[in-house]
C-alpha cells in the first residue's frame, strides 16, 4: 500500500464540510496522536495491507497481469466532548468513507486514561484491482 491511499482518504475527510463542522480540518490527520494534539480529532494510519499477485501474475507470458490491492486504513476519533460526539463524528466519517467505496471492518468504543478523552477506533477495507 502506498502513501497515496492515507492522503486520498484525508482529502475526502477534510472536503466534506458536515465532518468539519464536527472536527477542524488541521485536527485529522495522517499519523498518531500528537502531544500536543487539540481536540477533538482524528487520525489515520495503515491498519494491514495486502497485495496479491492473480493467477499467472509473473510466470505466463500470456496470464493475467491482475493484482488484488486490500487496504485497510484505521481511523482513531477522540473527544473530551462525550462519547456522543465521537458517534456524530463517526456517522459523518461513515458517509465520507462508503462514498469513496470503503466497508467498515472494526468498531471500537474506548476511554483513554492518559489523554481524558472518549475514543472510537475504525478499520476500513477497500478492495482494488490493479492491471499493469
Amino acid at each position: 500500500m502506498s502513501y497515496n491511499a492515507l492522503k486520498e482518504c484525508r482529502d475526502a475527510l477534510i472536503s466534506d464540510s458536515t465532518l468539519t463542522s464536527l472536527v477542524p480540518a488541521s485536527n485529522i490527520n495522517v499519523g498518531w496522536l500528537k502531544t500536543d494534539a487539540s481536540f477533538p480529532c482524528i487520525t489515520i494510519t495503515q491498519a494491514a495491507g495486502t497485495d496479491i499477485g492473480q493467477l499467472g501474475r509473473n510466470s505466463a507470458s500470456s496470464g493475467s497481469k491482475l493484482d488484488k490491492e486490500i487496504i485497510l486504513l484505521q481511523l482513531n476519533i477522540y473527544s473530551r466532548d462525550s462519547i456522543s460526539n465521537v458517534y456524530k463524528i463517526r456517522d459523518a466519517i461513515k458517509k465520507v468513507m462508503m462514498s469513496q467505496s470503503y466497508t467498515q471492518t472494526v468498531d471500537r468504543d474506548g476511554w483513554e486514561e492518559p489523554i481524558k478523552s472518549y475514543s472510537k477506533t475504525t478499520v476500513w477495507q477497500k478492495i482494488i484491482l490493479n492491471a499493469d
